[in-house]
C-alpha cells in the first residue's frame, strides 16, 4: 500500500494514477460549490487509482483507510455548514466480493487550536483517523457483497456540521471498489428543511427515480435520478411506465418528440458504451453533446471522401447497429447512401467496423446518428423497443491539410514526421503506436494552476533546440479537428536535472508559443481501460533564432522539458488539453510538477513557475503501480550542429544557421562562460 508522504516538501514517490471517469471541477468559494473525488481500490486493499479536488489520497495505516482532505477555509464556531453528498459506487472486479465503508469527516475545534495550516495527516495522528482531531459520519457501509459489473450503488445524504471546520475529508475503507462522488457546500446550514427552500442561493427541487419512485430534495441529481425542477416536491415524483433514450443532434434533424425523433424504450441492460440516459424529450445541441452517455462509438480514422473509415463500437449485449451520416450536409439523413451501416450484427464488447465515405461527400462539419437495438430495421427517426441512440458531430476532411499548416498522417502507420525545411530531431520519443491506435492517455498539464508535466531527456550532441513537437489530446474529444475552445498558448520550459534523483531541479529557459500548428494523428488507446479513445493531435512550434535553447553544460547532461497549456481568461473547459503518455523509454518517469520554490535554499515560490523556479514537490506518472511512463515529445535541432569531441564544444557553425561568422563566436563565448569549464 501507499505510504504517507511529507506534506510540505515530499518528493514524488506516490503510486497514484488518474481515474478519468469524468472531468472534475471545483468552484471554490462559491455558494453550493461542487467538490469532486474518485478512487479505485483493488481487492487486496491497495490503491490503484485516485483523483479529486483535494490534496491527494493519504493512507492511514492504523485505520486501513484512504483519506482526501479539502481546505474549507478558516474555522468559525458561529457558522454551521451543510454538506449535500452524492456517491456512485461500483465493483472493481465482478468475480470477487466488495466491501466498502465511506464516511464524511472534518477537523474538530481541537485541530484548529493547534494553529496548523495543514490537515491532520497520518504523521500527525499515528496513522489513525480515530483521534480528537477528526470527526466523521458514515455515508455508506456494506459488504462483503457481490455486485454485477454494471450495477451501481448511489447513496445520497445531507450532513450538517454545527460549526465551519477548517478541513473536510472523505474517508474510505474498502476493497475491490470503484467510486466517484461529490459534495455541495453551503454555509449557514441551519435553515428550514421544506421542499421549496433555497440552499445557499441555489433553488432546490425533487430528484426522482422514475423507475422506482424513490425521491429526495437537492439542487442537482445523479443518474438515475431526474431533477424535476426548482420548487418541485417528492409528491411530483411519479413512476413512469415508458422511459425513452433520445438523441441530441441539432435542428433540423429529427431529435425532438414533436418531430418523431429517434427514441428507444429504456431497458437498463441494453446500451452502447457505459450506459444510457432517460429522457422526457430529445436534447438538440449545436455540438450534439447534450447527452452525457454518447460514448459507445469511437472514430479510429478520419472521414475522407472516397476512402473507408474505421470505427469501434462498444455494446453491453449482442444486438444490431444502424448508422447514418449527413454526407451532403443538408440537415437530414434521407439522401441516398447516407445510411452507412444497415442492420450490422454487433457482439457484446468491442467491435471494429469499416464504413465507406463516397467521393461525393461534402467536406466540413456534419452529424452522424447511430442506433443500437436487439432488433433491426430501424430508421433515423421513430421508436425502438430497446437499446440506445447516439448522435455525433463529425468532420469530413480532405485527408491532406489539417489546419495550422499541418498534414494528417495516415492512421495505422503513424510515426514521427520530420519537417522538410532543414530541421532534424535532437531527442525523439514520439507517440507510440499500438495496433491501429496510439498508446497512452492524456495527462492534464495547465500552466496557470498546475500541475505541469515534465519529462527528462539527454543532450547528446550540443546542438541548440530550435523547435519542439508534442502529442496530446483534448480529453474525451473524438473528432479529427480540435474543439472550439483550445489553449491560447503553450508554455515550454527547460529544467536542469536533480542529479539522478528522478525529478527536475531548476527552470533555466522558457518560451510561450501562440502560433502552434497541429495535425490529427489518430486515436489514443488508454491501457488503464478508462474513458473513450480521445483524438490525438501532433503539435509543432518552431522558435525564432533569438529564442533557441543552447545547452550550457558538457554533452551527456540530462535535462527536463515541461509542456503546459495556457487557457487565458477561459474557465469551465469542456474538453481540457492533456499531453499524451507513452511507455518509458529513457530515464525517470514523467513528473507532475505541483509545488515550486525559489532562491538558493528553495523558499516557497509563487505559481506559475518561471526562470529560476526550483522543483519542490510532485508525483511521477506511473502505471501500473511504480511502472514509469514518459511523455510523447520530440526536440528539433539543426542538421549541421557542431562538434562535441572530447566534451569540448566548438567547431564552426555554433548556432546552426548554416554559415560560420561572428555570431558563432559570440554564441560559443556565451556557452563556454556558462559551462562547467568556467565554474
Amino acid at each position: 500500500m501507499l505510504k504517507e508522504e511529507n506534506f510540505e516538501a515530499g518528493l514524488a514517490r506516490g503510486r497514484l494514477r488518474i481515474c478519468l471517469w469524468l472531468l472534475l471541477s471545483c468552484l471554490a468559494g462559491a455558494a453550493n460549490a461542487r467538490t469532486d473525488f474518485a478512487i479505485s481500490i483493488a481487492k487486496d486493499g491497495s490503491l490503484t487509482g485516485g483523483s479529486g479536488d483535494g490534496d491527494g489520497w493519504h493512507y492511514y495505516a492504523a485505520s486501513d483507510a484512504y483519506v482526501m482532505w479539502f481546505n474549507n477555509g478558516t474555522y468559525d464556531p458561529a457558522t454551521s455548514l451543510r454538506l449535500d453528498t452524492y456517491l456512485q459506487i461500483r465493483i472493481l472486479d465482478a468475480t470477487k466480493q466488495m466491501s466498502v465503508d465511506v464516511a464524511l469527516g472534518w477537523t474538530t475545534p481541537s485541530w484548529a487550536a493547534t494553529g496548523k495550516s495543514t490537515p491532520p495527516l497520518p504523521s500527525e495522528t499515528g496513522g489513525s483517523v480515530s483521534t480528537p482531531f477528526i470527526e466523521e459520519v458514515t455515508l455508506y457501509s456494506g459488504g462483503p457483497i457481490i455486485l454485477s459489473e454494471n450495477s451501481t450503488i448511489e447513496p445520497h445524504q445531507l450532513v450538517t456540521i454545527p460549526y465551519n471546520p477548517q478541513w473536510i475529508c472523505i474517508i474510505v475503507r474498502a476493497k475491490n471498489l470503484n467510486m466517484l462522488g461529490f459534495f455541495l457546500e453551503s454555509a449557514g446550514g441551519g435553515g428550514t428543511s421544506g421542499d421549496e427552500e433555497e440552499d445557499g442561493g441555489v433553488q432546490l427541487g425533487a430528484c426522482c427515480n422514475q423507475q422506482t419512485g424513490e425521491c429526495y430534495i437537492a439542487g442537482t441529481c445523479m443518474n438515475p435520478y431526474v431533477w424535476l425542477g426548482a420548487g418541485t416536491t417528492c409528491s411530483d415524483c411519479k413512476i413512469e411506465t415508458r422511459l425513452w433514450d433520445f438523441g441530441d443532434a441539432p435542428s433540423p434533424y429529427p431529435t425532438l418528440l414533436s418531430k418523431n425523433g429517434a427514441r428507444h424504450t429504456v431497458k437498463t441492460n441494453i446500451y452502447l458504451g457505459q450506459g444510457l440516459s432517460r429522457d422526457a424529450d430529445g436534447k438538440p445541441s449545436a455540438a450534439a453533446d447534450g447527452d452525457d452517455y454518447d460514448d459507445g462509438i469511437t472514430f479510429m480514422s478520419a472521414l475522407v471522401p472516397g476512402q473507408s473509415a474505421t470505427i469501434q463500437v462498444t455494446a453491453s449485449v449482442n444486438g444490431v447497429l444502424n448508422a447514418w451520416i449527413d454526407l451532403n450536409r443538408d440537415g437530414d439523413w434521407a439522401d441516398p447512401a447516407e445510411q452507412v451501416i444497415i442492420d450490422q450484427p454487433i457482439t457484446k464488447g468491442t467491435t471494429t467496423l469499416s464504413i465507406s465515405i463516397p467521393t461525393t461527400a461534402t467536406k466540413g462539419t456534419t452529424f452522424a446518428r447511430f442506433r443500437f437495438s436487439t432488433v433491426g430495421g430501424l430508421s433515423y427517426d421513430g421508436l425502438a423497443q430497446d437499446g440506445e441512440v447516439e448522435d455525433y458531430r463529425v468532420e469530413i476532411t480532405s485527408g491532406g491539410s489539417s489546419g495550422g499548416g499541418g498534414t494528417t498522417p495516415t492512421p495505422g502507420i503513424y510515426g514521427p514526421q520530420p519537417p522538410s525545411y532543414g530541421y532534424y530531431p535532437k531527442w525523439s520519443q514520439p507517440a507510440r503506436q499500438v495496433g491501429q491506435a496510439l498508446q497512452g492517455w492524456p495527462e492534464s498539464s495547465l500552466y496557470q494552476t498546475g500541475p505541469i508535466l515534465a519529462d527528462d531527456w539527454q543532450d547528446k550532441d550540443g546542438r541548440p533546440i530550435v523547435g519542439i513537437r508534442w502529442w496530446g489530446c483534448f480529453n474525451n474529444w473524438i473528432q479529427t479537428s480540435p474543439p472550439t475552445i483550445v489553449p491560447t498558448a503553450f508554455h515550454i520550459a527547460i529544467w536542469t536535472d536533480s542529479m539522478g534523483a528522478g525529478f527536475p531541479a531548476t527552470l533555466v529557459w522558457e518560451a510561450t508559443c501562440t502560433d502552434w500548428a497541429w495535425a490529427f494523428a489518430g486515436y489514443a488507446q488508454d491501457p488503464r481501460g478508462l474513458g473513450v479513445g480521445s483524438s490525438v493531435f501532433e503539435m509543432l512550434f518552431m522558435l525564432s533564432q533569438d529564442k533557441w535553447f543552447y545547452p550550457t553544460t558538457l554533452t551527456g547532461t540530462r535535462y527536463w522539458v515541461s509542456i503546459s497549456a495556457i487557457y487565458q481568461g477561459q474557465t469551465n473547459i469542456q474538453y481540457p488539453w492533456g499531453i499524451l503518455t507513452r511507455q518509458n523509454s529513457f530515464g525517470a518517469a514523467a513528473m507532475r510538477i505541483q509545488t515550486i520554490g525559489s532562491g538558493a535554499f528553495g523558499q516557497a515560490g509563487q505559481w506559475p513557475p518561471a526562470v529560476g523556479s526550483i522543483f519542490v514537490n510532485g508525483l511521477p506518472v506511473t502505471y501500473p503501480t511504480q511502472t514509469p511512463w514518459d511523455l510523447s515529445f520530440e526536440l528539433i535541432s539543426t542538421n549541421a550542429g557542431w562538434g562535441c569531441s572530447g566534451g569540448i564544444r566548438g567547431s564552426g557553425d555554433v548556432n546552426g544557421d548554416g554559415k560560420v561568422d561572428s555570431t558563432d563566436m559570440a554564441a560559443l563565448i556565451n556557452i563556454l562562460l556558462g559551462s562547467e569549464l568556467f565554474k
